[in-house]
């Protein structure tokens, strides 16, 4: 019994034509709803609520989770909508007799509880006044190359319950090239991860983010090039001395070069060989080419002989 002119005068977020004839609307989920979690409960199996004809206007930031479905035909008439003016939220159903909906869930699962989960979540949703970041990202600031170069995100609905149905993609630049790299993440338990480990050495800009959501967050890494030789600025003579002891060698410092040199050019095991092979066919072998000379040398014979010359 929902007095549709004293709403229409008192706020301005929800208007609906006042036509004072009932019919009766059932559900259809809308599988792009994205403001909180709602898990499918059975919605196409639910028995019809008693709605208004009428058409409804909305004001402001709105999204729909259930479509008003008639005669088993699908309408762009809500349902059940939840709207987001500054820091107020609101969820409307255009529909009374919710409570045969609980009766079905029980009725089909022989438990109210995945009815009073998806109502307690509409509760937690216009209650809530939390107001933390729904997108995090995790990242560090300098990732080496031999190394992996992970980044992690996390996004939560707007009851900041981690949400696994997003896509989420990070667009990478590099700062000397300009060349811009967009990869998506990949669900991994309750994290979105990515590899980024095929990008070169350099220093890079990111940015991250949700799919059809107004959310991103940006930042910066670099990767340092790995270089073993770099790695060690001073030579480690202990294990010189061992490897020298186990193949016959010497260690020689930088200030017994010029032994070294002398040494490596007496050294008889490292005396210039020359190696030939050679590699003899008979020309009988040769069988092609053998009839090819035989049909000239006949050729010319025969030539001689008609001309007198021999």
């Amino acid at each position: 019994a929902t007095d549709w002119n004293f709403l229409n005068r008192s706020q301005g977020i929800i208007q609906r034509e006042v036509t004072r004839q009932k019919e009766e609307v059932q559900p259809l989920v809308n599988v792009n709803y994205a403001t909180f979690l709602i898990n499918d409960i059975g919605f196409d199996r639910f028995p019809p609520l008693e709605g208004e004809f009428g058409d409804i206007t909305i004001n402001g930031v709105y999204d729909i989770a259930l479509y008003q479905r008639i005669g088993g035909l699908r309408t762009e008439n809500p349902l059940l909508v939840s709207t987001e003016n500054g820091t107020k939220r609101g969820v409307y159903l255009f529909g009374e007799g919710i409570w045969k909906w609980r009766a079905q869930v029980y009725q089909d699962t022989k438990s109210f509880e995945d009815f009073d989960n998806f109502l307690g979540n509409v509760i937690q949703y216009v209650s809530s006044n939390k107001r933390k970041e729904r997108l995090n990202v995790s990242a560090e600031s300098f990732y080496y190359g031999n190394g992996n170069i992970t980044v992690t995100a996390q996004y939560f609905d707007k009851n900041y319950t981690f949400d696994a149905r997003a896509v989420v993609d990070i667009t990478v630049k590099n700062k000397e090239t300009d060349k811009v790299t967009t990869v998506p993440f990949l669900l991994s338990g309750s994290v979105y991860e990515v590899d980024l480990g095929a990008l070169e050495a350099g220093e890079y800009t990111y940015t991250v983010k949700v799919k059809d959501q107004n959310l991103a967050r940006s930042g910066s890494f670099t990767i340092v090039p790995y270089n073993v030789e770099e790695q060690f600025l001073n030579a480690d003579l202990a294990s010189l001395n061992v490897l020298a002891e186990n193949t016959e060698g010497r260690v020689y410092n930088l200030s017994e070069s010029d032994e070294l040199i002398e040494r490596l050019l007496n050294d008889k095991r490292f005396t210039p060989i020359q190696k030939s092979r050679k590699n003899v066919v008979p020309l009988i072998d040769w069988r092609i080419l053998l009839a090819v000379l035989i049909i000239l040398l006949g050729t010319e014979w025969f030539s001689r002989k008609y001309n007198g010359l021999l």
